[in-house]
This record gives structure tokens, sequence and C-alpha cells, in this order.
């Protein structure tokens, strides 16, 4: 069961951090739940995103430290009321928060709720080894340092829901936290229409379709994230709707429209795989194509799979907010190709992919 206290705590605290600015430090406070473990794996159970072995060799090297006295060891049993501080070191890769706000497209904004269309290769929050340069980093500069930023009115941007790294399009963000607890009521009662345009590859032997078939985790391979249809998963429903047939050379490519009603992990993907369409370079669901070129150049390097439609009613106004986002310019350009009946190559790599999503 959820500590409403430690939650709401956990909640004020967010609210004052920045999170356009990289942490030199971070601060872990010990619950009951946590008493008696080593202070090795209680850290290990918090940054995810490095080995327990460097882990180790921070406490080893001093950079792990407890609220009462005593010299931190890997083997120190961490106790309720303890705080473990850890000084963090530089981040590896270019800090490009000021940039990324640069680029945030703006679909809809209003004093409680804003909607953007996300770019693709753009991760919503930091996690595992993406720590710097993801969307909300970027979304907290905006308001608080960049155009978005308001003297006397504090804006603390929270996301209401995930896209994948390679998913484009819409996502809706809530400016305070009253917001975000409204909007995620909306989506967890499905009262949220989600419609998204993808390429497949095939031609459809239908015009219309629902899929009604549950996911699960995979288990299987490398892949911790991939998903599957199986009997014992969550139910999950696609309507699959073909909007264009292209023919490129001995192949078909369908341009399909898919609105979900549930909201599973890469649904729309694993539906498409399901019924033997899968999206175009999806290298986790898909048969192997990571890229597409015309000639040498390359036009398409990951899932075609965008988040083009949502209607909701606003959680303080009346009436509905219908809110759209125009196609992105390398799926575009893909259709653009495939209009002039051009060939386009598929260069097959088996490069492992990170995923950092939950839905679509």
């Amino acid at each position: 069961m959820v500590n409403r206290r430690n939650q709401k705590r956990k909640e004020r605290k967010s609210n004052l951090r920045d999170l356009s600015i990289p942490e030199t430090e971070v601060c872990f406070d010990v619950y009951k739940d946590h008493d008696g473990l080593r202070l090795d794996a209680f850290l290990a159970g918090h940054i995810n995103w490095r080995s327990k072995v460097a882990i180790q060799a921070w406490i080893t090297d001093g950079k792990v430290r407890l609220s009462r006295e005593g010299k931190a060891k890997k083997s120190t049993k961490v106790h309720t009321r303890d705080k473990v501080y850890v000084s963090l070191p530089e981040p590896s890769e270019e800090i490009r928060h000021e940039q990324l706000a640069g680029d945030l497209d703006f679909v809809f904004e209003d004093r409680d709720v804003v909607a953007i269309s996300k770019t693709p290769g753009l991760v919503v929050h930091p996690v595992s080894k993406v720590q710097n340069n993801t969307l909300i980093q970027a979304l907290h500069w905006h308001y608080r340092h960049g155009p978005g930023f308001l003297e006397h009115t504090k804006i603390v941007p929270k996301i209401c829901h995930r896209l994948d790294r390679d998913t484009s399009g819409l996502m809706i963000i809530a400016k305070n936290d009253p917001a975000r607890r409204a909007i995620q009521k909306i989506f967890e009662a499905r009262k949220v229409k989600k419609s998204y345009r993808t390429l497949l590859w095939g031609a459809l032997d239908f015009e219309e379709r629902v899929v009604e078939a549950p996911i699960g985790p995979a288990r299987l391979g490398y892949q911790h994230t991939r998903m599957a249809v199986k009997a014992d998963g969550l139910r999950a429903r696609s309507i699959f709707r073909k909007l264009k047939e292209y023919k490129m050379g001995s192949k078909v490519v369908s341009y399909v429209e898919v609105a979900i009603e549930t909201g599973r992990q890469h649904q729309i993907r694993v539906h498409a795989s399901h019924l033997g369409h899968p999206v175009l370079c999806d290298r986790l669901y898909g048969l192997g194509e990571v890229q597409l070129k015309y000639g040498d150049d390359v036009i398409l390097s990951r899932q075609a799979l965008h988040s083009h439609a949502m209607t909701f009613d606003h959680p303080f106004q009346d009436g509905a907010l219908e809110l759209n986002a125009a196609l992105p310019a390398d799926i575009s350009r893909v259709m653009e190709h495939l209009d002039q009946g051009h060939i386009l190559s598929e260069e097959k790599q088996n490069a492992k992919s990170e995923e950092n999503g939950e839905s679509a």
C-alpha cells in the first residue's frame, strides 16, 4: 500500500527541484520496508541507471555518506530514518536542455494544460542510461528559464502519460499538481479518444478491423520491455482503419489510422505484428528492418508511428479539447516517395535498441 504521507512529501520535493539542472548530489530517505538492507543493495534499488559494481565503487571512493556518524561501507546496514547522500559524477554527455526547449512544438496551452508534438528519438523521463536531455528536462528549462517563465507564477510541468522514445506526436502535460491529478483520472477512466497514424508492411485484407487481443510481457530474448499477445495478458483493444495503399515494387505499404481504447505498453506495435503487418522499421516487433533508404539517403530510421489526435474533456473548463499533431518530417518524406512511385531499400541491422516508453 502506498504511504500517502511519503507520496506527498516526494511531490513537494519534486516541485522544488529544477529538473533542467543536472543533479550533483541526491539524497534517499530510508523507510521501514528497507530497514536492515546493505547500503550497496539499498542504492542499487534506487539508482537503476548504474550497475551494482559502479555503486560499490562510489561507496569505496567516499562518494556516499550517511546522515548518522560512521564511515559508509558496502556492507553497512541502513535503518529507518537514515538519509543516504550520493555525490553524482559529471554527466558524460553534452547537456542540451535549452536547445531541446527551443525545439518544443506546442500544439495547445492554457493556464492548466499543455499539449506538445513530441519529436521522435526524445526520451520522456530520465530512465536507465538516459539521465539527461529528456522531454521533462526541456519543459523545466522552458518554464523556469525560457519563454514560459512568468514571474510570481510557479509552473512545474507534469507529464500525464508517455510515448515510446521513437514514437512521435501528441503528449499532454499538466502545469500544476491539481491539473495532473484531474487529467490522470480522465486517462485512467478511459475517457480519452486517441488516434495514431502509422505505416504497415503489406496489403490489408480489410478496410477496418477491431483487434481485441490481450497483451503481456513476452519474457523472451534480451529485450526486457518486449510485449506479446498472451492469453493471460491484460485486455487490449485497437481499431485499425486503412487510409491508403502504396505499391513499392513487389511490396505493399499501407497507411493506417489506429484508434486505441486501452493503453497497454507497445499496444499498436504488438497488435500490428499480431495481424502479420508490422510497423515499418519497428526493430522490436518488425521484420528486422532498421531503416529505409532512397538511394544513399536514410529517410526513416525508427518505427513509423505517430500520435495524431486526442480528444478529452478539459479538467477545469466546459467543453472538450480536440487536439491534432501534423505528421513529422520523416514519415511525410516516406509517403512523398511512395506517392511518386519510388522504390525504397531496406537496410538491415542487428543492433539492439533501448526502449523507453509506455503504450503505443
